[in-house]
């Protein structure tokens, strides 16, 4: 430094001052534009989550005017699930197909009561178990097929043997729901076994 003159001792004071200023200028604005893309990405999140609450409330809209329907056919307390599936394979034209129908136990829901019927079909074509399905399935009562086993039957290998689970629904009375109190399977079940 003392070897320099000092216009040149002016320039270098100049040079370490714009650089210390540059140093600076580069901290603080990498920490700025650090902040910025999380800030950017904090916008991003919470843009998802609004998008998930609108898909969220719109489901819960279409749940809500759907369920005064879906309670209108819930069954009473005094129906028979037995009677009604032997009625509906009476529809399909399956009901001389009925190996046998039996109600078992299913546990208990605080909300809507499940009863449940096992039916066993016999040697009867694919067309005729698709249309008692349906029939059960489009009941004016809300009835479900829970599970279905199909395989060749052992007498005619050209037709079929199927096991279906389907299950009926009733609501709590207001005095059980008030109380926070359930309703076992009994609520549906059929007086007795039919069996073929």
């Amino acid at each position: 430094m003392k070897s320099l003159q000092p216009r040149e001792k002016m320039l270098l004071t100049v040079a370490i001052a714009v650089v210390g200023v540059l140093l600076a200028y580069l901290i603080i604005f990498r920490g700025y534009i650090g902040g910025l893309k999380s800030l950017e990405s904090k916008i991003e999140q919470k843009r998802v989550e609004l998008k998930n609450f609108e898909v969220f409330w719109d489901e819960y809209r279409g749940i809500k005017e759907f369920l005064p329907s879906l309670e209108s056919r819930l069954a009473e307390n005094d129906y028979s699930l037995l009677t009604e599936l032997e009625a509906l394979s009476a529809k399909a034209n399956v009901k001389d197909h009925i190996d046998s129908m039996q109600d078992f136990s299913k546990p208990p829901n605080e909300f809507y009561p499940e009863s449940a019927v096992r039916v066993k079909l016999k040697e009867l074509t694919l067309d005729q178990l698709v249309r008692y399905m349906y029939n059960i399935e489009h009941s004016s009562t809300l009835l479900r097929v829970k599970s279905l086993v199909v395989e060749r039957s052992y007498t005619n290998p050209e037709l079929l043997d199927a096991q279906l689970e389907v299950s009926a629904f009733s609501q709590l009375a207001p005095a059980q729901r008030s109380s926070g109190g359930t309703m076992g399977p009994a609520t549906l079940r059929a007086k007795s076994p039919v069996t073929k």
